[in-house]
């Protein structure tokens, strides 16, 4: 797909933000498109070089608003984003066109109190992504404690199972806790005998 077709194929999708919320579309360049109303932004991005389209909404309310991915605003709705994933990604002309209707039917069905710039709206936005930072955060740690884990388990190296599985014990699988008693069992001194 040239670029001139990426706008058009926007423009037609997204029609929904001028007719139904009073949007202006401005198209910035040939891979950018950008919603605007007095509230808010979106912003239909295409990269040709990953494939990748992406959607942007902030809030113009102030010069440092975060901008949102329609991943979170899935997300707040109850959307399971985890199907996904890949999802945005084309590149030729008919998945460009089919990712495009997608991501406007999406944001039209979803989007709703956001598009228009509803403050609570926003407010529990900005709250989940925080949340999902700090889980996304706990999570790649506890999967570096498992990986350093599994490998001293493989090592026998029984005092960095020990160190590992500790910082995480809230969170061990039965396995987990099991190799945790065992590794635990052989840095006791061993009794009288």
């Amino acid at each position: 797909m040239n670029t001139i077709g990426f706008c058009c194929t926007v423009a037609d999708a997204f029609r929904f933000l001028v007719e139904r919320h009073g949007y202006e579309m401005k198209v910035r360049n040939q891979q950018l498109v950008d919603f605007i109303s007095p509230r808010m932004l979106v912003r239909i991005r295409w990269d040709p070089r990953s494939g990748e389209i992406d959607t942007e909404i902030s809030s113009r309310a102030g010069p440092h608003e975060p901008a949102f991915r329609i991943a979170d605003v899935l997300r707040i709705a109850g959307v399971s984003i985890q199907a996904l994933a890949g999802a945005f990604q084309a590149s030729d002309e008919a998945r460009i066109t089919a990712v495009v209707r997608r991501l406007a039917d999406l944001l039209r069905e979803y989007g709703g109190n956001i598009l228009e710039g509803d403050p609570f709206a926003l407010r529990r936005l900005a709250n989940d992504r925080a949340e999902s930072a700090v889980i996304e955060t706990q999570e790649s740690r506890y999967r570096s404690l498992r990986s350093r884990a599994e490998s001293a388990w493989n090592r026998k190296d029984f005092r960095a199972v020990n160190d590992s599985y500790s910082q995480m014990e809230e969170v061990l699988t039965q396995v987990e806790r099991t190799r945790l008693e065992y590794a635990r069992s052989r840095l006791r001194p061993a009794g009288p005998g």
